[in-house]
């Protein structure tokens, strides 16, 4: 692709720019999977050249973008809006779980409100290997939703993927649960509806932690959400690496995380010459934790806090990233760190994905 002129960007080598007299093309690789968005005219040009026999490739060209590394991508007929979906993993999760999940009432959470998952104290308590090893298969089919399309059920996921090793039955019963919300949901996915009203793009993000929400470990759980022109791009629920002592630091800490994104869309946004509005606007529920990001000092109750989760003061006295309070009913982050009520869950939900039943 260099020797056709495509230069990779410093963020992410494997997106590749090319800009002549014929226009732009972007290009996305994934191994052998090209895909390719530009003005029609240098796209002709491309194909031209790639079919050739001096490019040493066979290519096989696709003219819609309907499936991109099994994803579904619906497009609207307005060319506007859209949404994606993978069909095909649902499809393996109800071949392997259907008749276990066919009696079980229909939730509208994916995760048991106000509970987690608890690790087994003894062997005893552990299923059998047989057991375990479809418990490993189901969270990892969940794993793969989430990294792509159902950003809802990041959260019952991840209170899953805490037995990999070892799942007591109630924890293989919540498995059960989730992948049960799944299968009457198989039309939800990602919302496509991006909105641009400047000629800057924009980038927001909601960030929320819940404090020492791990009842055995007492480790805090981080969430967050980033959107670009309104369409969700990152999410992100996470067990923090240690232990905090306030809920002030542990909103810090899960702020830090979500910076880390923004940082990057900032600078994929770069390679591609796009202005992006700044500051970025990143939302908090917690004054304390604005009050740390926004000050340096620090006194008896927060100079234990690592000095990298202080970085993003630097952000915000350069003017890249403004931090803004929110109502905790209103933060898009909070399904991402609890199993939340149903009403919470929708609420959340409509934000970020599209709702088909």
């Amino acid at each position: 692709m260099k020797s056709l002129g495509f230069v990779g960007g410093n963020a992410y080598p494997c997106l590749m720019t090319r800009k002549n007299e014929d226009g732009i093309v972007y290009i996305i690789m994934y191994v052998d999977d090209f895909l390719c968005v530009g003005d029609e005219r240098a796209l002709k040009k491309l194909e031209e050249e790639l079919k050739g026999p001096s490019s040493g490739l066979t290519i096989k060209v696709t003219e819609s973008l309907t499936d991109y590394l099994s994803c579904d991508i619906k497009i609207g007929d307005d060319k506007m809006t859209g949404y994606l979906t993978q069909p095909h993993l649902i499809k393996n999760l109800r071949k392997t779980f259907g008749e276990m999940v066919e009696n079980k009432q229909k939730y509208c959470t994916p995760g048991t409100p106000g509970q987690g998952v608890l690790r087994p104290e003894g062997e005893e308590m552990k299923i059998a290997s047989e057991k375990q090893k479809m418990f490993r298969s189901g969270a990892g089919m969940l794993l793969y939703l989430v990294k792509h399309s159902r950003s809802d059920i990041a959260n019952a996921t991840r209170e899953l993927s805490k037995s990999m090793d070892g799942a007591t039955e109630v924890g293989f019963q919540e498995l059960l649960r989730v992948i049960k919300y799944v299968l009457d949901t198989e039309g939800y996915g990602l919302k496509l509806e991006p909105k641009k009203d400047t000629e800057m793009w924009s980038i927001t993000a909601f960030s929320d932690s819940d404090w020492a929400g791990d009842k055995q470990s007492r480790i805090s759980v981080s969430g967050y959400v980033l959107y670009f022109c309104g369409v969700a791009v990152a999410w992100k629920s996470k067990g923090m690496k240690h232990i905090t002592l306030s809920s002030a630091e542990a909103e810090l800490v899960a702020l830090s995380e979500c910076v880390k994104d923004v940082r990057f869309v900032m600078k994929i946004m770069e390679d591609l010459k796009l202005e992006v509005k700044r500051p970025v606007v990143v939302r908090v529920d917690n004054v304390g934790a604005m009050f740390l990001a926004e000050n340096s000092t620090t006194s008896q109750r927060t100079r234990h806090i690592d000095i990298r989760y202080k970085w993003v003061s630097e952000f915000i006295e350069n003017g890249d990233v403004q931090i803004v309070f929110v109502k905790t009913a209103e933060n898009d982050a909070d399904i991402f760190t609890k199993n939340v009520s149903g009403d919470l869950n929708e609420r959340h939900v409509r934000q970020m994905m599209h709702l088909e039943e």
